[in-house]
């Protein structure tokens, strides 16, 4: 759990110093802990406990011997760390690392204030907290730190990869490139940095640059949630292939986003398959029906992805498999690669499921016998569950659904729910009740979410799937973006959308000010409900 902070940490001598028989075992404790034998270390440190209970640094190896199954005894013994060597920044640490671990993120960064109150030089609490700080989104705070470890230990490299990272996420990106550079010369493993400056080297469509660093987002150290599939089968290389078996991978919006060059794999390999998550397999056999489509299974073992390799060279051996995001790499590096245009359709049988279920005639008849406009509307984003990063995220681009309802009564418009959560589930549901019609029941798949968005005249909606979707349909689609907002809709400030040309960008003017941008998309609805009535009379 906390194993490696501990023995890295407790070699550099800072904690207090227990008696000569104490010392000696609290010794041979750590060198069992630095050799991996977690049994022999908590032994060691029971021992010491037992006619020692104040003994801090005890505490703290009893704490790391322990598995994440005893998390709570570990806590404890943090606890108990603290209590007994309160001076002690190294106790504070540990306890960090501990809540860092349990995902209780602001009892961590007070104990690294803690630690920094005691010991404002201490390295690995200037290294744990320029990090903790920086994961938290106190940007301002990590940059602080990380100057401060850079003039206490100047080859450390996380004084120079949690600036870099905060800096660009503060928006200078210039500096933030200058310290990515400098961290790149420290670091053993460049994979995490790679991963992160991918993303303002994206927002700037510095594609060139950016898809070789979108490549490490597999990489066991980058830690990022998203997960490569084990197909026993080689990478597509780029060569002229016979039969090359696409894969998708992260969430829906992603593998919708990335089809766009389904078309360009077609033309470079002789036969494509298409293996994605089931939510898109209707969508994307009617979108491509010169692909063969199956759905992959996203949490599932080795024998599992070894039959979709079977199924899928069934007839034609497969010979080269390759992640979906991949092909943006060998297909999109420059502006423009990107043609914007519609790509994705739904099918028959999903577009005659809607015929007559949506009552629009009766709604038109609202606005005055002339036909409203029809808007669908989408607050929320999927989070992802058991990342805190990914998460955060998440919440991020999701607004209270009380400012989207702030659209549902403009006169002209027809607004319905696209969302696959019943509207009571969502905080304020109940208001939305009888203004917003809810077809979250028949939302199924993306497929028929897609028959759905056809019928509609425009889709207004926060950065999440159907946004894709839409995009990629050539839907209108208004897309309300936080400030800081996702990198592949480019620097804040951008108004339309390389990937999607029907796509219209609106951003928030500071961080978490929906109902700012809310007043400008109302005006804007309300002036197209009234070009709409203007149209309808002509």
């Amino acid at each position: 759990m906390i194993a490696a902070m501990a023995s890295a940490q407790c070699r550099e001598g800072n904690m207090a110093e227990p008696g000569i028989h104490q010392m000696a075992t609290c010794e041979d404790a750590l060198a069992a802990l630095n050799n991996g034998d977690l049994a022999r270390c908590g032994e060691l440190a029971v021992a010491i406990l037992a006619h020692d209970p104040d003994n801090g640094l005890a505490h703290m190896l009893r704490a790391a011997s322990l598995n994440d199954e005893w998390a709570a005894l570990a806590a404890a013994h943090c606890a108990a760390a603290c209590r007994n060597a309160p001076f002690d920044p190294q106790a504070w640490i540990n306890r960090a690392v501990f809540f860092e671990w349990a995902d209780q993120h602001d009892r961590a960064l007070d104990c690294y204030r803690r630690a920094l109150t005691i010991d404002p030089l201490h390295i690995d609490a200037l290294a744990g907290g320029t990090q903790s700080f920086r994961v938290n989104e106190l940007f301002e705070e990590s940059i602080a730190l990380a100057e401060r470890l850079q003039q206490r230990a100047p080859d450390h490299p996380a004084s120079y990869s949690n600036a870099a990272i905060a800096l660009q996420n503060l928006g200078r990106v210039e500096e933030a490139d200058a310290m990515f550079a400098l961290a790149s010369e420290r670091a053993t493993d460049r994979s995490h940095l790679d991963w992160e400056h991918f993303h303002s080297l994206l927002a700037r469509q510095h594609f060139a640059e950016a898809w070789p660093k979108y490549e490490t987002r597999f990489a066991p150290s980058v830690k990022n949630g998203v997960n490569d599939f084990p197909f026993d089968c080689p990478r597509w290389s780029g060569a002229s292939s016979d039969h090359v078996l696409v894969y998708g991978e992260q969430g829906l919006g992603d593998q919708i986003m990335f089809a766009s060059a389904v078309a360009d794999m077609q033309a470079a390999c002789g036969q494509v398959t298409l293996a994605v998550h089931e939510l898109l397999v209707g969508l994307f056999r009617a979108s491509f029906p010169e692909v063969a489509v199956l759905a992959l299974p996203f949490d599932a073992g080795a024998e599992e992805y070894a039959d979709v390799l079977a199924r899928a060279g069934a007839e034609r051996p497969v010979d080269s498999v390759l992640a979906i995001g991949s092909l943006m790499g060998r297909f999109r590096n420059r502006r423009d690669a990107f043609s914007g245009a519609p790509y994705l359709r739904p099918s028959d049988g999903a577009r005659d499921f809607w015929r007559g279920r949506l009552d629009w005639a009766g709604r038109d008849a609202q606005g005055r016998g002339q036909r409203a406009l029809r808007v669908g509307v989408c607050w929320a984003s999927n989070p992802a569950k058991g990342q805190f990063n990914g998460s955060m995220r998440a919440r991020h681009k999701t607004m209270p659904l009380a400012e989207m309802l702030r659209l549902v009564d403009i006169e002209g418009v027809a607004p319905v729910a696209i969302t696959n959560v019943p509207l009571a589930e969502f905080e304020g549901g109940d208001a939305a009740q009888g203004r917003l019609v809810d077809i979250s029941a028949d939302l199924l798949s993306l497929d028929r979410t897609a028959a759905v968005l056809e019928q509609l005249d425009l889709l207004v909606t926060v950065d999440t799937g159907v946004a894709h979707l839409a995009g990629a349909m050539g839907v209108p689609v208004w897309i309300l973006l936080n400030r800081k907002g996702d990198c592949r809709w480019g620097e804040w400030g951008a108004r339309s959308s390389y990937w999607y040309d029907s796509a219209r960008l609106y951003w928030q003017d500071a961080p978490g000010d929906w109902s700012g941008l809310i007043e400008r998309v109302r005006k804007d609805l309300i002036g197209a409900a009234q070009q709409q009535r203007v149209g309808e009379c002509a």
